[in-house]
């Protein structure tokens, strides 16, 4: 004689087994999900603050004059202020070509293993194209 199974008998233990399987390895690659993304939030914190200490070293030098920028030219280093004080900076100034008032500007920082290193041109030419026109006349 054949029975037919109700609703009220539950689920085999292969069922519950086959469940829990599958759950199992739905939990698992969550988790792993959430591994990487703490690490790639930790990464990017990382680099971070050099990218922001890279750019206020670019916008202070780009504030400078041609004749302050000529007067820089070389590599020169040192250290940010609080509550960056542990972070090295790195500056090299020089002029792409004497005379023409562009200038290659390069940043390099050093933070806790993190090192960024970024460059830009700075143009100064009429400025100082206006002050040789100026003291020749």
């Amino acid at each position: 004689m054949e029975r037919s199974r109700s609703a009220a008998e539950g689920f085999t233990l292969l069922e519950v087994m086959v469940a829990l399987a599958i759950l199992s390895a739905v939990v698992v690659v969550g988790l792993e999900s959430v591994g990487v993304g703490a690490a790639v939030r930790a990464r990017a914190a990382e680099y971070a603050a050099p990218r922001s200490l890279a750019e206020q070293k670019l916008a202070e030098l780009a504030a400078l004059s041609g004749s302050e920028l000529l007067a820089r030219q070389g590599i020169r280093d040192g250290s940010f202020d609080p509550p960056f004080a542990e972070a090295r900076w790195t500056v090299e100034v020089k002029e792409a070509e004497p005379g023409t008032g562009l200038f290659l500007v390069q940043v390099d920082v050093q933070l806790r293993g993190a090192r960024l290193r970024t460059s830009t041109y700075l143009n100064r030419f009429g400025e100082l194209w206006a002050r040789r026109r100026t003291t020749r006349q």
